[in-house]
């Protein structure tokens, strides 16, 4: 999504930004302040609609935009899906086709990857963090997945990750052709996430 200009306007910030204005919103109930509440539900799904428009084609596949020109940004790299955890914010057909491009073209035997293996951006050397290593972050997926029917699958990518820390060691991040750790060892967020797989859907 880079290969263009460095600044662009990415899907899966604007996912983080509605989902914190979402609890903004429930902890503002919580606490009995209704009007700021009511404040960044609005917020929150104005910005929904927004992005709806915004980062999706006509094909209804999910894209970035250049953020001077508005142009869209084609690529196969995952980082556009972390919209997915959004979840049922998003309407169910597009919900479906971004689940099964998922499937299709990020799946590996240790993983969700951050590149298709078949890509020709793929890092073939691995120096290029988010162009095809296997990181945690991916596992976030998790709770989307088992919630749109994906329950055999989600537990599948769960275990290859869980099985590929226990197998290589606590790393960073990892080769998805050979399950090779490359670096960061001891890292708390891929033990965090371990955890987290072991607890939830082991």
């Amino acid at each position: 999504v880079f290969d263009g200009r460095p600044v662009i306007d990415s899907p899966d910030l604007t996912a983080e930004m509605i989902i914190a204005m979402d609890y903004i919103s429930e902890l503002s109930a919580r606490q009995g302040n209704s009007a700021q509440a009511k404040e960044y539900k609005d917020r929150a799904d104005a910005l929904m609609a927004k992005s709806l428009e915004y980062f999706f084609d006509q094909n209804k596949h999910i894209i970035a935009r250049d953020t001077l020109t508005g142009n869209a940004i084609y690529s196969h790299a995952l980082m556009p899906y972390f919209y997915i955890l959004l979840g049922d914010r998003i309407p169910e057909d597009y919900r479906r086709k971004m689940i099964d491009e998922i499937k299709e073209n990020f799946t590996s035997a240790y993983g969700i990857t951050t590149e298709p293996l078949d890509s020709p951006k793929f890092s073939q050397d691995m120096t290029c963090f988010m162009r095809g290593p296997i990181f945690y972050q991916p596992n976030m997926f998790m709770n989307v997945l088992m919630e749109n029917g994906e329950k055999e699958y989600a537990k599948k990518i769960a275990k290859s990750y869980v099985d590929l820390i226990m197998e290589k060691g606590c790393q960073c991040y990892y080769d998805p052709r050979d399950g090779k750790g490359l670096g960061g060892w001891g890292s708390c967020s891929t033990a965090g996430m371990a955890l987290y797989l072991i607890d939830k859907y082991l």
